[in-house]
This record gives C-alpha cells, sequence and structure tokens, in this order.
C-alpha cells in the first residue's frame, strides 16, 4: 500500500503588500512573506514543477490593487511577471 499523499496546506493568509505601506520597511515584508512560504508547506506538498506559478501567484494576490496595477504597468514580458523571486 502507497504512503498517503500528504495534503497541502495554507499557513493563514500571505501578508498583503501596498508600495506606499512597506516603502520603507520592504524587508519587514519579506521576512513575513519568507516566514508565510515555510509554514504553508509549499515547496514540500506541491510538486517541484508546481510551485513556481503557484508561488507567483499567491505573490500577485498579495497585491493591493494599486500595487498591482503598478507592477502590471511595468512593461515586464511573462517570464518576468511570472518570476516570484
Amino acid at each position: 500500500m502507497a504512503p498517503a499523499a500528504k495534503a497541502f496546506k495554507p499557513y493563514g493568509s500571505p501578508p498583503r503588500f501596498d508600495l506606499d505601506e512597506f516603502k520603507d520597511s520592504f524587508e519587514l515584508w519579506h521576512a513575513q512573506w519568507k516566514i508565510f512560504l515555510a509554514l504553508s508547506t509549499i515547496d514540500t506538498v506541491l510538486e517541484e514543477d508546481e510551485r513556481p506559478e503557484y508561488k507567483t501567484n499567491v505573490l500577485l494576490s498579495c497585491l493591493s490593487k494599486e500595487t498591482l496595477q503598478a507592477v502590471l504597468s511595468m512593461g515586464l514580458d511573462d517570464d518576468e511577471l511570472e518570476d516570484h523571486e
């Protein structure tokens, strides 16, 4: 009998990011983001090839409306926009 697959468990909600709110303290938000990723089991449960897209989508979902609009209007190509790092 094969071992049961682990279930993905998001840890709470990812930290919201707003450019105006965190303009002087990006390091603080980034620390919260890394804690969220570590506790959410993304890297241990999702297949390796699924992780980048999932992380990118979670990251984009964290952005305030104004911040997302700024990111989308920066002229990034698809590869840049899909790079969660």
